[in-house]
């Protein structure tokens, strides 16, 4: 075969007639040109693990079938079978330079420059000893730019990058790292991106998802960041990867699936045992992190996390009230770190400590420090305003409620102003100066409309006018509560106690229009399905009651409201006149969760209703046997009991129930309804 041939034959199209003729052929007669012929046309359409099954079988017999084995290695990535097949081919026939081409080739995927140029030599045909000499070219200028970047001379680096026309992954992997390392991301970005959607080296595309997984992290573009790494951890169970993926995880405050990913990095890298030990304190596993964090005060020394490891580490002990330990902790934040940006938060809890212990001295000397080392604007307020607390403590106010208005007072700028007035006015209602707490609320909800803090002070405000008994400004608040922009819990709460005011009322369709607009909230779904259920029982809407409490008892199988829904459903089965399906719930009720009291009553109730007075009295009698210590509700059920013996003819039974109903009672209403009954049985 002529050297021409060998090349052009890789160019042929397909031809399925030739490829079923040549595969008819070999399996008929079988000879070395057949199966040569067939593992052509099979390498031609793209099987090439098929064609190297058949050059296998001839390559003893036949020099070209070497070269072609030698191709498909050298497709598949297999480099060290190619080169092998190529050194057979070139001893057995050196006058041909094809596989002199390749051998350079892969000398050069093996960085080897030294032996691509000895193969140079021995390919003659010109334009292939172009191509090569261009690659080995480029090559050389790769390697000097990486140099180049090594060393810092970024412009250097870009220059000889920017003339390189072969290594397109290389080149644009390079590249990218150099515009990173200038500053221009979003131009190392563009080029990051392409590799990754582009290329089809799995190691060049696994390294530019990784290294734009880092630059989106830099920028903030975390849902692109947390994406680029996700592909690449399926892949690459790296370390750097997992960290980067916890620690951005750790930055959003998920810090069940940042430990996950910190899980089972080394200790003994800085940044990977410090923030194992710092997710650990967020998620509460405070000895964790402080087994953690003692660990990297030994091997890390000089960590440039070593002021934030004490920081944590004062503020576990803070956590467990082991002040003396906390105190120890930031001091030695203070005095070994005086320039860390943690130096005014860790006196000011120091001073904090001071305070919880009454060492009140103490602690305005701490908190009088914290001004000499640059704190935050908010430290800065909560500093000076625990200030006046401690002055107090220290006997320079006569009051509390003095001192923090002198705080008001003296700073009336204060960002903290209205939580002051807000702690005020709670004082108030602590001292039951109700209607004083209710000005100073009155005073923080004009100065505050629109803002999230109105919305506390009005749920304060709703305490303060319970305890006074003004329905008509309690409704005033709930609807101002509900209007407000604070966090949606307000909003709820306040739809929840409008709900339950206007059912007291028995204005029932307003009650229901607040209770649906709870369903869409998980904390409030199951109890608002509940009183919507009740609701509808009591307004003859037996069908609406059922299918909602049948919702809510599918929905919710381990519903603390499961015993009341029961309840309702057997009521709501009563009004439809099926007693004995409204009793069998109840009863199965009982076998599965056991007795209880307001259970058995329902039961007794069912009895009584339909005329089974001996089970009725039964019930209630076991009703008040479990109320045990609950003395009102056992004389209701003794009381009852009574009515169901008097109702069989059992005029002793009665009394005797009805008198001891009215010793055991507490409330003179029921007393006095118990003396009534047995009165009445004394006339007869």
């Amino acid at each position: 075969m002529s050297n021409a041939v060998l090349i052009i034959i890789l160019l042929l199209p397909a031809d399925p007639d030739a490829a079923r003729y040549h595969e008819f052929e070999m399996a008929v007669r079988p000879s070395y040109d057949n199966y040569f012929r067939s593992g052509l046309h099979r390498f031609i359409r793209g099987d090439v693990e098929e064609s190297i099954g058949l050059f296998e079988k001839i390559k003893s017999a036949d020099h070209d079938a070497y070269y072609y084995l030698g191709i498909a290695h050298y497709r598949q990535g297999d480099h060290e079978w190619a080169a092998d097949c190529f050194r057979t081919v070139s001893r057995r026939r050196p006058a041909i330079w094809q596989p002199y081409y390749f051998l350079s080739l892969i000398a050069l995927e093996r960085h080897d420059i030294d032996g691509a140029r000895r193969f140079l030599g021995k390919i003659t045909d010109l334009d292939s000893r172009a191509r090569i000499a261009g690659y080995i070219s480029d090559y050389e200028m790769l390697e000097q730019a990486q140099r180049s970047y090594a060393a810092g001379r970024y412009e250097e680096a870009l220059q000889l990058y920017g003339r390189i026309t072969a290594f397109h992954g290389y080149r644009d992997i390079g590249m990218a790292l150099t515009y990173v390392k200038m500053g221009r991301h979003r131009e190392g970005l563009v080029l990051l991106d392409s590799i990754v959607e582009h290329s089809s080296d799995q190691t060049l595309m696994l390294r530019a998802g990784y290294e734009a997984a880092r630059q989106y992290a830099l920028l903030q573009e975390i849902d692109r960041a947390k994406q680029y790494l996700h592909e690449y951890l399926r892949v690459m169970p790296d370390d750097n990867a997992k960290f980067l993926m916890g620690r951005i995880l750790n930055d959003e405050a998920k810090y069940d699936s940042a430990a996950i990913y910190l899980a089972d990095l080394p200790d003994s890298v800085d940044s990977f045992l410090f923030f194992k030990g710092r997710v650990g304190y967020f998620l509460g596993s405070w000895g964790s992190a402080e087994e953690k964090l003692m660990l990297h005060r030994e091997i890390h020394r000089n960590s440039p996390y070593a002021d934030r490891a004490l920081y944590i580490l004062a503020s576990i002990n803070h956590k467990r009230k082991e002040y003396g330990h906390a105190i120890r902790f930031w001091q030695e934040l203070v005095d070994s770190f005086p320039a860390s940006r943690y130096v005014a938060a860790s006196l000011a809890s120091i001073g904090d400590s001071y305070f919880n212990l009454q060492e009140y001295s103490m602690a305005l000397f701490a908190y009088n420090r914290v001004a000499g080392h640059n704190p935050s604007e908010q430290t800065s307020a909560e500093v000076g305003l625990k200030t006046y607390e401690t002055k107090f403590h220290l006997g320079h106010y006569p009051s509390l409620i003095d001192a923090l208005r002198n705080y008001i007072r003296e700073n009336p700028g204060s960002t903290l102003r209205a939580r002051v007035r807000l702690r005020i006015a709670q004082l108030h209602y602590e001292r039951q100066e109700y209607y004083r707490s209710i000005d100073e609320l009155n005073g923080v909800i004009e100065e505050n409309r629109g803002q999230p803090v109105e919305a506390e002070a009005l749920t304060q405000k709703i305490q303060a006018v319970q305890a006074v008994k003004d329905t008509f400004e309690l409704f005033k608040c709930l609807r101002s509560l509900l209007n407000s922009r604070g966090l949606a819990e307000y909003r709820l709460y306040a739809a929840n106690e409008i709900g339950a005011l206007w059912a007291g009322e028995m204005r029932y369709d307003s009650a229901l229009h607040y209770y649906n607009l709870l369903l869409e909230a998980e904390t409030y779904r199951e109890s608002a399905m509940l009183k919507i259920a009740d609701i509808y029982g009591r307004l003859g809407r037996t069908q609406e009651s059922l299918a909602i409490i049948e919702r809510l008892i599918s929905s919710y199988p381990q519903s603390v409201y499961m015993v009341d829904a029961h309840i309702l459903r057997s009521r709501a089965l009563k009004n439809e006149g099926q007693y004995d399906a409204a009793k069998q719930v109840l009863i199965e009720l009982t076998e599965r969760i056991g007795e209880r009291a307001d259970v058995c009553m329902e039961i007794g109730h069912l009895y009584y209703e339909s005329g089974q007075f001996v089970e009725a009295r039964q019930s209630y009698l076991r009703a008040c046997a479990l109320y045990e210590q609950h003395r009102d509700n056992a004389a209701r059920s003794l009381i009852l009991a009574g009515d169901a013996s008097v109702a069989i003819g059992d005029e002793d039974q009665g009394r005797e129930h009805y008198l001891h109903a009215s010793m055991i009672a507490e409330s003179p209403l029921l007393k006095s309804g118990a003396i009534q009954k047995l009165n009445k049985l004394g006339d007869r």
